[in-house]
């Protein structure tokens, strides 16, 4: 989701967990700064790309948000689109941030990635 306040653009996610909103910023690289849960952000080929480390790819993903502002008749169409077929309809995705880990299921086990693996 994105948030405008005092002029900034901000990241509020929910399903990375980054625990604070990430400022946007087309000409600077971003970060919320955690070893264990942070994330690094920079705007890229008219793209944002937010680095971030899910608990099956400890090493770290580059999620790229293709844009920002779809109307729901648009939203709606490409929800109906990867509702049959996703990577994320065959998945358990569950995390929570606990101080200086993340805690959730990985590979069908319990897994807590702390800050000392960052």
């Amino acid at each position: 989701m994105l948030v405008t306040f005092d002029g900034a653009r901000y990241l509020v996610d929910c399903s990375i967990l980054h625990g604070e909103p990430l400022r946007l910023e087309e000409n600077a690289d971003t970060s919320v700064a955690h070893p264990a849960w942070g994330v690094h952000c920079i705007h890229r080929g008219g793209r944002w790309h937010v680095a971030w480390r899910p608990l099956h790819k400890v090493e770290g993903l580059e999620c790229r948000l293709e844009r920002f502002g779809a109307e729901q008749e648009e939203f709606t169409n490409f929800y109906e689109q990867t509702r049959l077929w996703s990577p994320f309809n065959y998945e358990l995705s569950v995390r929570i941030n606990r101080r200086d880990s993340v805690v959730g299921p990985r590979l069908a086990m319990r897994y807590r990635s702390t800050a000392t693996e960052a």
